[in-house]
């Protein structure tokens, strides 16, 4: 195997980071002035790849590069380096994370510190770490390090494994329409958990920001709380407003409009169904099953059924607890909740909740898989997907776990424009510990599972996995 080309960590200078923060965007090149250890400024190549790290409260991997010019002198006669931009990252990596990885608690970037204009060297395995990192956090990277690291000549052709063109035309439009749905207004995503509130959801009473507190006080008023609308009562809003043609922002303001409408229009019911075809909001709440529904939703939860709805056979609404306005959903209002069906919490989903939701099972389909990627025969894509079918048989006939644990397919769609080290990544990282926790405390049966990859200690009653063996695993019938 030839040398891979070098990777270089850069901290960069405080004085400079708006100058890197355009890096990538306005600027495509910068320059990179001499800090510590000076040989390694010396040693740079052309070419030599560069991860920008910005640091300050949370230092964080921004920027990749590669080194346009190595150590010479500029324009005005001072030492540099420059560098030239290739990717910003979209999820940028953060430094916190990665100093708690045991293999790169020696790597320079995390031994000598955080060193504004230092040039540190990662070795190989440093870089592979971290390359897959910045993989499972970015999709749609894969090809732009494939080429970055074009230098890295191997004895043998590794797989690289890309999303057909036309997943990745529905991927891109299906993303266009959500932004553009959402910076209308007309989406709205959120998520449940446990302490989330009836306050935060519809309404309650809240503290003023600080600023809000130092204005009040500079006139004389001593009232810290103010009565709050929470995003669902927001939602409403605008959805309402939508319907009947109101600008009011507040909900009062556009229910004082909407008995108007009503005053109006003897056949505003009708109005309001034509309008609600071309005019839907739809609210995601992920998680659903996380939330105490009937602390969140209070009486409300009756107003979610459609012969419920504004406008609806048995429209009802109510008053709300805290600004005693009156309230009622509007017909144009969808809620998709998700969640996972592996969760133990489902089982203590709200009856409330079931029956006035209707329910999608979303079970794995691995021959997705096989639709969605270029995967050629043989490779370990193609023999992870059949060995992930044959551990679903053996999770289905457990009455223990059963077609609610059985390991999904979305593992995998981080795997655009990776090679088949991604692919053992996806098995020790991530799914060899979900079917640790499956099979809690039956070592030998996982040890069969494993096939000679995991070796059960019966000394310590344990599993010990061997990382390195899983190509060799995969590669077992």
């Amino acid at each position: 195997m030839v040398k891979t080309k070098r990777i270089w960590w850069v901290n960069t200078n405080p004085k400079g980071w708006d100058d890197w923060k355009k890096f990538g965007n306005e600027k495509k090149v910068q320059e990179f002035f001499p800090g510590q250890p000076l040989t390694n400024y010396k040693n740079i190549l052309v070419e030599d790849i560069v991860l920008i790290c910005l640091n300050g409260d949370i230092g964080e991997i921004r920027h990749i590069g590669k080194i346009k010019e190595g150590y010479h002198k500029n324009n005005d006669g001072e030492n540099c380096i420059t560098v030239e931009a290739v990717h910003t990252l979209d999820t940028p990596i953060q430094k916190k994370n990665l100093v708690e990885i045991r293999k790169l608690k020696a790597a320079e970037p995390f031994r000598m510190g955080i060193r504004q204009k230092s040039l540190l060297k990662l070795s190989e395995n440093e870089w592979s770490i971290i390359r897959e990192i910045i993989l499972s956090k970015n999709p749609g990277i894969g090809k732009i390090l494939a080429t970055l690291e074009g230098g890295k000549m191997e004895q043998t052709e590794e797989n690289i494994y890309v999303l057909n063109d036309q997943v990745k035309k529905d991927t891109e439009r299906i993303n266009e329409s959500f932004e553009r749905l959402k910076n209308e207004g007309r989406i709205e995503f959120i998520t449940f958990h446990p302490s989330y509130s009836y306050e935060e959801f519809i309404e309650g009473i809240t503290i003023k920001e600080q600023k809000d507190l130092e204005t009040d006080a500079a006139i004389g008023k001593e009232q810290p709380y103010f009565r709050k609308d929470g995003v669902f009562k927001r939602f409403c809003a605008r959805a309402l407003a939508d319907l009947i043609g109101s600008n009011k922002k507040k909900w009062y303001e556009i229910w004082e409009d909407f008995i108007k409408f009503k005053n109006n229009n003897k056949d505003w019911k009708n109005k309001l169904k034509e309008n609600s075809n071309s005019k839907k909001y739809l609210m995601i709440i992920d998680e659903i099953n996380r939330g105490d529904i009937s602390k969140i939703f209070g009486e409300l939860i009756t107003l979610l059924e459609n012969d419920k709805r504004i406008s609806a056979k048995n429209e009802l609404t109510v008053k709300l607890p805290y600004t005693n306005n009156d309230f009622g959903v509007p017909p144009n209002v969808y809620i998709l909740g998700t969640m996972n069906s592996a969760d133990r919490s489902i089982a203590l989903i709200d009856v409330a909740l079931r029956r006035r939701f209707g329910f999608w099972e979303m079970k794995p389909n691995l021959d997705k898989l096989r639709e969605d990627f270029e995967i050629k025969e043989n490779s370990l894509f193609w023999k992870s997907i059949f060995k992930l079918q044959k551990i679903n048989q053996e999770i289905l006939k457990k009455e223990e776990l059963g077609k609610d644990k059985e390991v999904g397919h979305a593992f995998f769609y981080a795997m655009d424009g990776q090679k088949d080290k991604a692919i053992l990544l996806i098995w020790t990282s991530e799914i060899f510990p979900l079917l640790e926790e499956y099979y809690f405390g039956e070592f030998i049966e996982l040890e069969k599972m494993f096939q000679g990859t995991a070796i059960y200690d019966k000394d310590r009653k344990s599993l010990t996995r061997n990382e390195i063996d899983v190509e060799k695993w995969l590669n077992q019938p």
